[in-house]
């Protein structure tokens, strides 16, 4: 284990407006508008003393704004938002993450050695906006468009080599455009039911920044299945890229919901295939427990996969829905036997 973790809960700080005690401990369904604010802190020999906030304002059952914001004593500082809004047929997403952080980057391929590890430090911004209509009560087409900066540290202690040698930029930046199709009739309970299907396409051409034009098409298909106090969930993810695209924007696994078990972007090449496997079962209302495997691959051409080099992930964890607030605890490890312990205020998929 590379580094040592002690999670401290601080506060719990929660602002209703309508809160029922009698609702089920499997329905999300309600009419509460709830603003959490959930500050946490922890402590690893990566980070020194790191501390946060989860916040979330949900409109109704489907409409939110997530929050999590993160600053550790190196420094370092990460902010993820997400915002989903409905209006009537009309669908509205957003994502955005900004990062004043550094990373880890083991080279591209399958093949690539722990030993061989290289940190770097960037300043990014990555905004993607999702807008469109639903063609029916479970399919949503929307035209999408991907704002994207990276300013790489060019010398000194985390110098991102990768970035400097793709790019003699100070600033390297591109705007992506394309669109998505999403399908999904999955239930809203606390253990799931249905099938969820989503396609994404997004061409970056040169014009529209300072770097060469590439193209990328992500995929995810996930089916869920609820046993009385269980569920099995399994998720099929495959990602592609074309033309020369950003190191930041190449296909990768390991982190906190692709392939869990390896530390983010352990593997890293054009495209990607993985497939995970969850089963949940309950611990005491809205409090799960699970189990979860997973295995995969990165690729440059698809005659690079074999089952020699599949990837594999496998773990346990724990999921707090605190009124519609998904805290997750993983605990996730691999063949190459180190330990990644993920805190997230979403489910992995």
């Amino acid at each position: 284990m590379r580094s040592s973790l002690i999670l401290m809960f601080l506060v719990i700080s929660n602002f209703s407006f309508i809160y029922s005690e009698n609702s089920s401990p499997d329905s999300l369904k309600s009419k509460e508008k709830d603003f959490i604010i959930l500050p946490f802190a922890y402590y690893t020999s990566d980070t020194s003393f790191a501390f946060g906030i989860f916040a979330q304002y949900k409109f109704d059952e489907e409409d939110m704004i997530f929050g999590n914001a993160l600053y550790t004593l190196k420094n370092q500082f990460m902010f993820l938002g997400i915002t989903d809004k409905k209006l009537g047929k009309t669908v509205f997403h957003n994502t955005l993450k900004i990062k004043d952080y550094f990373s880890e980057v083991y080279g591209t391929g399958n093949t690539t050695s722990l030993d061989d590890r290289i940190k770097y430090r960037y300043f990014q911004v990555d905004n993607r906006i999702e807008a469109g209509r639903k063609l029916n009560e479970n399919t949503v087409f929307s035209a999408v468009i991907n704002n994207f900066i990276h300013a790489p540290e060019q010398s000194g202690k985390y110098t991102d080599l990768m970035s400097v040698a793709y790019s003699n930029e100070d600033t390297q930046f591109t705007n992506g455009i394309g669109a998505s199709l999403k399908f999904s009739n999955v239930t809203r309970k606390f253990f799931r039911d249905g099938f969820y299907y989503k396609s994404l396409y997004l061409f970056y051409p040169s014009a529209f920044g300072n770097i060469d034009g590439f193209s990328v098409i992500d995929t995810e298909t996930a089916y869920f299945k609820s046993i009385r106090e269980s569920a099995f969930n399994t998720l099929l993810s495959a990602r592609f890229t074309t033309g020369d695209p950003h190191p930041e924007k190449l296909s990768y696994i390991g982190g906190s919901s692709v392939m869990r078990g390896y530390p983010e972007k352990r593997f890293l090449d054009r495209s990607m295939i993985s497939i995970q496997t969850q089963y949940d079962i309950r611990v005491y209302k809205k409090i799960s427990a699970c189990l979860f495997v997973s295995a995969g691959d990165v690729f440059n051409e698809i005659d690079d996969l074999s089952l020699k080099n599949t990837k594999f992930g496998y773990g346990a964890g724990l999921l707090y829905d605190f009124k519609g607030l998904n805290m997750r605890f993983d605990v996730a490890t691999s063949p190459e036997k180190e330990i990644q312990i993920i805190i997230i205020g979403l489910r992995a998929f």
